[in-house]
């Protein structure tokens, strides 16, 4: 059960280009998985996982940005959620977005975090075709993109909304 249960771990974050992360606040030390170093640019072991190691990563116009989400969100006790660029080599920067969540010990006092790193590229910046380069891709096959069929025309969507609109007074 335990190896089907790191199977899926292993699927979902190799699908969601995503690695794990750990960060002891009492003595400092972090952990990653092999994927975080990668996500970093960095070989797996390249160098030892720690907060100056991943400081170093960020492109330095992100890193007081990032720096003061981080330092807030430990400070406060609360979820750590940030987003920043990492210089990749050979590669245009690389955005990335990690959460963590506070692990507290007895007294209720957060003593590590726990988290995750995700390549955001594909889902947000990265350009993507317009809308027409999308129709004239599927013009030839005789199909209208799929936005298109599912939405009413500007002209329609505002004729209907004038039609449900309630009389000014009633």
């Amino acid at each position: 059960a335990l190896r089907e249960s790191e199977g899926r771990l292993r699927l979902a974050l190799d699908s969601a280009r995503a690695g794990t992360w750990e960060w002891n606040l009492a003595s400092n030390e972090n952990i990653w998985s092999e994927e975080t170093f990668r996500l970093y640019g960095l070989a797996p072991g390249q160098v030892a996982p720690s907060y100056a190691a991943w400081l170093e990563n960020i492109l330095p116009e992100d890193r007081d940005a990032v720096v003061s989400v981080v330092t807030d969100a430990v400070g406060r006790g609360e979820e750590i959620h940030a987003e920043w660029r990492v210089n990749v080599p050979a590669d245009a920067p690389r955005w990335l977005l990690s959460r963590g969540k506070p692990q507290v010990d007895l007294q209720g006092k957060v003593v590590r975090y726990l988290g995750i790193v995700l390549d955001t590229a594909r889902e947000y910046h990265i350009p993507v075709p317009s809308a027409a380069v999308h129709a004239q891709r599927l013009a030839p096959r005789g199909r209208q993109p799929r936005c298109e069929r599912l939405r009413p025309p500007r002209q329609e969507r505002a004729q209907r909304a004038a039609r449900t609109r309630p009389e000014p007074g009633a």
